[in-house]
C-alpha cells in the first residue's frame, strides 16, 4: 500500500538480524494449479566461497537490543535464492540478481528501524552457497543464541549438548556435500526421517526467543514448467506444514511454527499485492498459501517463507520484476509485512534475577568527622544518621539505588555508591557544600519550563549536585526532566513538545525551518526520545551548557527506555476502549481488554490494534454502509463526530473505488491520530 511505504521511509532508527534459504526446480503437473517452480531436493548452487566464511561473524543475538527503531532486537534472515550456478530466468530476466537486488534494499530499510539482518549470498551478487550451507547457517546462528542468552537456565549437560550440536552445523556448513548426507534430507528422500542431532537442534530451536525474534523469508520468483506464459502469473507464499503435508509429517511431525509461519506468508502476501505501479500489480495466486516440503524451510526450525514474487515467465510480472521503481515499492512492502507481523509479538527477553534484600549501612561525614543527625533520603524513605553518622537499611534487588544526604539546610550529594548485590555493602560519602550560582540556574530553567512549575529544595540541589559531582551530564539531566511521569502528564502536542525543547535545551526561540524538521519526523512515528537526541547531541547545546559550567554530555536513544515504548495500562486503555465503544458499540470484556492493552504496552502500534477492530469478523458481521464505516471511524480512530466536508470525501472515493482498508490507512496516515497516538504514549 502507498500508504505502507509512506510509513517505511519516515520511520528512522536501528538494527536487525536476517538470512534465508535457497530454492530449485522440478517439474509440475499439467494442472495449472500445479505450473509452479518447486524447488527441487538435488539443486547444488556451489561450494560457498573458500576465501570468506561468515559463519561467525553472522552471529546475533536477538535479545542485545543496542539500538533503538521499531525492529530493535528482531533477527531477520534473508535469503534471496540461487546464484550464478543454477540461476533461472526469462529472456533479460535472470532471477539471481532480481532477487538479491530486492533483498538489498529490503536490508537497508531493516537495518535503518533496528533489525539485524542477515543475508545468505553475504558475498555478493555472484556468490554462490548451498541449501544444505544455507540452512546450517541459521541452525548455527540461533542455536548460539539460544545458548547465550543472558539468565538462562540451561545445565552444564545442556550448554555441552548445544556447543557439540553447533560444531556440528558448522561442519555441514563447510562441508556441505559430505556431512549434510549424515546430517540432513540430502540428497531428498520421501521416506527419511530426521537425524537425531537435527531433532535435537529443532527442540532447542522451540523457545519464545526464536518464536518472537526470529524469521526467515526466501525470495524468489516463480515459472511455469513449460517456461511458456501460459497466462499463469501471481505471488505464493510456501511453508512448512506437517498436518498438511504428507512427506514432512513423515521425516519430523513436530515443526513448531507452522502458524507463524503461515500468518506471515499471508501478511506479505497481501502487502505484494497492494503495490501497484502505473496501474499493474502482481496478485496472490489463488489463495496464495501453500504447505510444501521445500529444502530451506524444512532443514531449520524457525518462522519461515519461501515466498515467489511472481511469475517471470509472465509477461507482466516480468515488466514489474525488472523494473527498480517496483522493486523499491516491493521493498517497502516487505517491511510494511514485517512491521505488522512482528507487532503482535512481544520482544523476547530474559529479565535478571532479583537477589533477595541486603543490608546496606552507609556512613556520613563531613573534612573527616562522622555528622550525626543528618538526614537520609534513599529508596523513599527517610533516615537519621546516629552518633557514628551510620545509618542502616534493607534494600531490595540488585540495582542502584539514589540517595540524598541533608545536613541542617544544605543538601548534598546524590547518586552514591549503593550497589546491591557486590560483596562490600557499606559506603560512605564525604559531604562537600554546593555552590548553585550557575548550575541552580540551569537546573531551576527546567524546571520553569519543562515542568512548568517552581522548583522544590531537596530536587533542586539533587540535581545540581549531581551535575557537580559529575554524577550527571546536562543532556542525561535534561533527559531525567523530559521523560519523568510529571512531564507526560502534561500530555504536550508535538509542537508544544518541540517548542519546549528550543527554549530548554538551547534557551531561545525555535527556528522556522528547524522547527518543521523536528515536527515532520515527530508526526511520522519518530519517538520523542530520538528528537531529544538530536538536541542532547547538538553543538548548541554543548555551548548553552558551557555557559552554565557544566558538561553537555550526549545521548543515545534506547528501546528499552519506558518513556515512549512501554506506556502505562493508565495511559492505553483509554485508547482500546474507545474502539470497542465506538466501533464494536459495546463495553469491552475482560479478556479482550486485557489482551489489546497488553499488545500496545509492549510495543504494537496504534494502528495495528485499530486494524484488528476495525476489520475483525464482529465488525464484518455489523455490514455497515459506507457511510456508517466512514462515521464509525471518525468515532472510533479519532474520537469525534465527522466533519461535513471530510465525510463526503471519503464516502465519494468509496464511491469511486478506494477500498475500506486505503480509508482505513488514510485516517491513520492523519497528523490527528499521530497526535491522539501521542497522547496515550503508544506508536502510530
Amino acid at each position: 500500500m502507498r500508504f505502507k511505504k509512506l510509513i517505511v521511509f519516515l520511520l528512522i532508527i536501528a538494527i536487525f538480524t536476517s538470512i534465508c534459504g535457497g530454492i530449485f526446480s522440478i517439474n509440475a503437473t499439467e494442472s495449472e494449479d500445479d505450473y509452479i517452480d518447486f524447488p527441487s531436493e538435488y539443486e547444488d548452487e556451489g561450494p560457498p566461497e573458500t576465501e570468506t566464511n561468515d559463519v561467525n561473524a553472522a552471529s546475533s543475538d536477538g535479545f542485545t537490543v543496542a539500538s533503538t527503531g521499531v525492529l530493535a532486537g528482531r533477527v531477520i534472515f534473508l535469503d534471496p535464492g540461487h546464484g550464478p550456478a543454477t540461476s533461472p530466468g526469462s529472456g533479460n530476466y535472470v532471477e539471481h540478481v532480481r532477487m538479491y537486488h530486492l533483498a538489498t534494499e529490503i536490508k537497508s530499510r531493516l537495518e535503518a528501524l533496528g533489525a539485524k539482518v542477515h543475508n545468505t549470498r553475504y558475498n555478493g551478487i555472484n556468490h554462490n552457497i548451498t541449501l544444505q550451507s544455507r540452512s546450517a547457517w541459521v541452525n548455527r546462528t540461533t542455536l548460539e543464541n539460544i545458548r547465550d542468552m543472558p539468565n538462562n537456565t540451561h545445565t552444564s549437560a545442556q550448554i555441552s549438548e548445544i556447543n557439540e550440536l553447533i560444531g556440528i552445523m558448522d561442519r555441514v556448513y563447510q562441508n556441505p556435500e559430505t556431512d549434510a548426507r549424515t546430517y540432513l534430507n540430502y540428497p531428498f528422500s520421501a521416506s527419511r526421517v530426521i537425524h537425531p542431532s537435527l531433532q535435537r537442534v529443532f527442540e532447542y530451536q522451540n523457545h519464545p526467543l526464536i518464536r518472537n525474534n526470529y524469521m526467515l523469508i526466501s525470495l524468489h520468483s516463480n515459472a511455469t514448467a513449460s517456461g511458456s506464459d501460459g497466462g499463469v502469473r501471481g505471488a505464493e507464499a510456501y511453508y512448512i506444514s506437517p498436518s498438511e503435508f504428507l512427506n514432512t509429517r513423515t521425516y519430523w511431525p513436530n515443526y513448531s511454527f507452522s502458524t507463524e509461519s503461515r500468518n506471515l506468508g499471508d501478511i506479505i502476501l497481501n502487502h505484494i499485492h497492494n503495490v501497484s505501479l502505473n496501474g499493474q500489480n502482481i496478485p496472490r495466486r489463488g489463495n496464495g498459501l501453500r504447505p510444501e516440503n521445500l529444502f530451506i524451510i524444512r532443514e531449520i526450525n524457525i518462522p519461515a517463507v519461501l515466498v515467489e514474487n511472481g511469475f517471470h515467465t509472465n509477461a507482466t510480472d516480468r515488466s514489474l520484476l525488472m523494473n527498480d521503481t517496483y522493486i523499491s515499492m516491493l521493498a517497502d512492502a516487505y517491511v510494511s509485512s514485517i512491521i505488522s507481523y512482528f507487532d503482535a509479538l512481544p520482544l523476547f527477553f530474559i529479565p535478571r534475577p532479583v537477589p533477595p534484600p541486603q543490608l546496606f549501612t552507609k556512613n556520613v561525614s563531613f573534612n573527616g568527622t562522622p555528622i550525626s543527625g543528618a538526614t537520609v533520603h534513599i529508596n523513599g524513605q527517610t533516615l537519621v544518621t546516629n552518633a557514628n553518622g551510620d545509618v542502616s537499611i534493607m534494600l531490595p534487588g540488585e540495582s542502584n539505588h539514589s540517595y540524598i544526604v541533608q545536613a541542617g539546610n544544605v543538601y548534598f550529594r546524590e547518586h552514591g555508591s549503593v550497589y546491591i548485590g557486590l560483596t562490600d555493602t557499606a559506603a560512605s560519602v564525604s559531604l562537600t557544600r554546593i555552590d548553585t550560582t550557575q548550575i541552580g540556574q540551569f537546573v531551576m530553567r527546567l524546571y520553569d519550563t519543562a515542568l512548568g512549575r517552581r522548583h522544590d529544595d531537596v530536587g533542586l540541589h539533587s540535581w545540581a549536585n549531581s551535575l557537580r559531582s559529575g554524577g550527571g551530564t546536562g543532556a542525561s539531566v535534561a533527559h531525567g526532566f523530559f521523560f519523568s511521569n510529571e512531564f507526560k502528564q502534561r500530555n504536550l502536542t508535538n509542537e508544544a513538545f518541540v517548542d519546549t525543547l528550543y527554549s530548554v535545551m538551547l534557551n531561545r526561540k525555535p527556528d522556522e525551518n528547524g522547527r518543521a524538521h523536528w515536527l515532520s519526523l515527530l508526526n511520522s512515528w519518530t519517538p520523542r526520545e530520538v528528537v531529544f537526541a538530536g538536541f542532547a547531541n547538538s553543538a548548541e547545546f554543548n555551548r548553552i551548557s558551557s555557559e552554565y559550567n557544566i558538561s553537555a554530555g550526549s545521548f543515545t536513544a534506547s528501546v528499552n527506555s519506558n518513556t515512549f515504548y512501554q506506556p502505562s495500562r493508565a495511559e492505553v486503555e483509554p485508547f482500546v476502549r474507545r474502539l470497542y465503544t465506538e466501533a464494536l458499540l459495546r463495553d469491552p470484556d475482560s479478556y479482550g481488554l486485557d489482551t489489546w492493552v497488553t499488545r500496545l504496552i509492549n510495543g504494537a502500534t496504534g494502528t495495528s490494534i485499530a486494524h484488528g477492530f476495525v476489520f475483525s469478523v464482529e465488525m464484518n458481521n455489523k455490514n455497515l454502509t459506507d457511510e456508517g464505516f466512514v462515521e464509525m471511524l471518525y468515532r472510533a480512530l479519532l474520537g469525534r463526530k465527522y466533519d461535513s466536508y471530510g465525510r463526503t470525501s471519503w464516502i465519494t472515493r468509496l464511491e469511486n473505488g478506494m477500498t475500506r482498508e486505503e480509508v482505513f490507512y488514510g485516517f491513520t496516515s492523519s497528523p490527528e491520530f499521530g497526535q491522539i497516538c501521542t497522547k496515550h504514549w503508544i506508536r502510530r
